[in-house]
């Protein structure tokens, strides 16, 4: 996970020094999956700079879809803004003005973006590099749209 953090951090720099340079930071492609339950309807807006932190996730197992139908469907009682699967294609589960429930933590939830990678924090072969591009991608987007500074402090993992 470690790799993958490092990566996102290297595109986010990368990423808010083209948008400084006049360039623009695109939103990755992805598919939108609205899940009933497990999260909580707010107002966060990108002026309200009431986002501050991305946290990055491991699913520890399971596939794309189950993990989407775990996290969406008021089962797992937790959820997450957004899954990346193996094949780098990413899922969107709570809209980004809601209160996703990822961190264990409503201090943290409330001021947060959280982003599920699928796959095994231990697992030798660590996660895919296509897995790891898109997550690098949508975290500089973010950290682009919301102004979160590229740090250990801001882009944390749980």
């Amino acid at each position: 996970m470690a790799r993958g953090l490092l990566t996102a951090f290297a595109c986010a720099l990368l990423c808010a020094s083209t948008a400084a340079a006049g360039g623009v930071v695109k939103r990755p492609d992805l598919t939108w999956v609205r899940g009933d339950g497990s999260y909580t309807k707010a107002s966060r807006t990108p002026a309200g700079h009431t986002i501050t932190t991305i946290v990055i996730h491991a699913t520890d197992g399971g596939t794309l879809g189950g993990n989407v139908w775990w996290l969406s469907a008021g089962h797992s009682h937790a959820s997450a803004h957004y899954v990346i699967s193996r094949d780098g294609s990413i899922v969107q589960l709570v809209h980004l003005s809601d209160i996703a429930w990822h961190a264990g933590n409503w201090k943290v939830n409330q001021h947060s973006i959280g982003i599920e990678h699928v796959g095994d924090t231990y697992d030798p072969a660590g996660f895919s590099n296509a897995e790891y591009t898109s997550s690098a991608k949508l975290a500089a987007w973010l950290v682009r749209r919301y102004d979160i500074p590229v740090d250990r402090a801001h882009i944390i993992g749980h």
